[in-house]
């Protein structure tokens, strides 16, 4: 069976607890342990498709860390220097507008790294990141997706299935 995060997984209820303020689920994706970032990494490890190697963008290290050893696959440092082909993962604590992530996948591909999935702990819904990435042919997956409402943030309802083929 595989991991499920649930309603009351430790990293669902330490969003939930920041909202609806952006800043302050800023803030927790920015302090967040080795071992607070260990329950997303299994998520990860468990439900994304086969990757050989890890890249992270900046402010990922540590998520990137705990999903490379829950898979037994390398995190790349840039300059990155895998195997040409090699499936990469981009991981990101946080996925807006997807800039910072497309430029990391074009990068990998550009050193021969093959790079189809962008891997968010949380995606903002509502910034775009997603069709962006999609545009170069790459799909998301988010452990939690956040909406912006004219309050603050809340938990996506529109997109049940975080995990679908067709992002």
């Amino acid at each position: 069976m595989l991991y499920q995060m649930t309603p009351t997984s430790a990293f669902r209820a330490a969003i939930a607890a920041q909202l609806p303020s952006e800043a302050a689920v800023e803030r927790l994706l920015g302090h967040m342990s080795a071992q607070e970032w260990q329950e997303v990494g299994s998520v990860f490890a468990a439900r994304l498709p086969e990757f050989e190697v890890v890249v992270a963008v900046p402010g990922a290290q540590e998520l990137a860390w705990a999903v490379a050893r829950a898979r037994g696959v390398p995190v790349l440092d840039g300059p990155w220097t895998g195997e040409p082909g090699a499936l990469a993962l981009i991981l990101t604590p946080q996925l807006r507008q997807g800039e910072a992530e497309r430029s990391a996948a074009l990068a990998a591909r550009a050193q021969g790294l093959c790079v189809e999935v962008v891997a968010a702990a949380v995606e903002r819904t509502s910034l775009g990141g997603r069709h962006l990435l999609g545009q170069v042919g790459i799909r998301v997956r988010a452990a939690l997706q956040l909406a912006d409402a004219p309050w603050g943030l809340l938990f996506e309802r529109r997109t049940p299935d975080r995990w679908s083929a067709a992002s």
